[in-house]
């Protein structure tokens, strides 16, 4: 009776698994592939009896003969091979496209709009921009700050983090949009904490070219979690803080 249960949980939990992966699972595992579909990845799930045939029980049930399981498990070894090959043949071509689009974005532009979005580009990534090779390099910093400005974002880049918790803990009664404001709100303070920080291992020169490759603050706007997805709209996400103050 046991096995029976057992067995029929292995069936319906590959079932649900082959219809319900491609909406939940957005992680690469040795049992997906990928493939394009609007220019983005889809991860697909491994075929339903080949992922049945990885359950113990399962093999125990259908008595299969150590012949068996030898060739099943080249099987699957040779399906782990050629899927690691395909998922670096489509990073390859996306690599490409990824280059080619912004190649032909950027010629769209004039040299203005071109510096502009540089400089907005800068200013949406924040002091994270600092830890680019090519940041650091029009900056001068030294392998000092480079390292002192790595571990300060490392350390202030975990939203929902255990102070984001206990923000939100205090209340229980608070509603979920209360909460998930709450949380914003702490991740937007140890943000601006962390950017302190960070502008202070910066000289005087630094400050001062920093300043000048971000230009003039542009506020971006804010995405409220009852954003709704669509063709063109973005996913849900914690509102960005206010573009970063200058440093006088």
């Amino acid at each position: 009776m046991i096995k029976s249960i057992a067995i029929k949980s292995a069936l319906v939990a590959a079932v649900m698994g082959a219809s319900l992966s491609v909406a939940q699972d957005t992680t690469p595992s040795r049992s997906s592939s990928v493939s394009e579909r609007g220019g983005f990845p889809v991860f697909v799930p491994s075929p339903p009896t080949t992922t049945l045939l990885r359950t113990p029980e399962v093999k125990t049930e259908l008595k299969l003969e150590e012949s068996q399981t030898k060739k099943l498990d080249e099987i699957n070894s040779e399906a782990s091979r050629e899927r690691a090959k395909l998922t670096e043949e489509y990073n390859a071509k996306l690599r490409e496209l990824n280059k080619k689009t912004e190649s032909n974005t950027l010629a769209t532009l004039n040299d203005a709009q071109r510096r502009r979005a540089e400089q907005l580009q800068l200013q949406q990534q924040g002091i994270r921009a600092l830890s680019t090779n090519e940041v650091a390099e029009k900056l001068a910093l030294t392998q000092e700050q480079r390292a002192e400005i790595s571990k300060l974002t490392q350390r202030g880049s975990s939203f929902g983090g255990p102070r984001d918790r206990s923000t939100t803990a205090g209340n229980p009664n608070a509603s979920g949009a209360d909460r998930f404001q709450q949380a914003i709100d702490e991740a937007a303070k140890r943000a601006a904490e962390t950017r302190d920080k960070v502008m202070a291992v910066l000289t005087a020169e630094q400050k001062a070219k920093w300043t000048e490759m971000t230009g003039e603050t542009f506020k971006f706007p804010t995405r409220s979690r009852s954003s709704t997805r669509g063709p063109g709209n973005s996913s849900p996400q914690p509102a960005r803080p206010d573009a970063e103050k200058r440093d006088q």
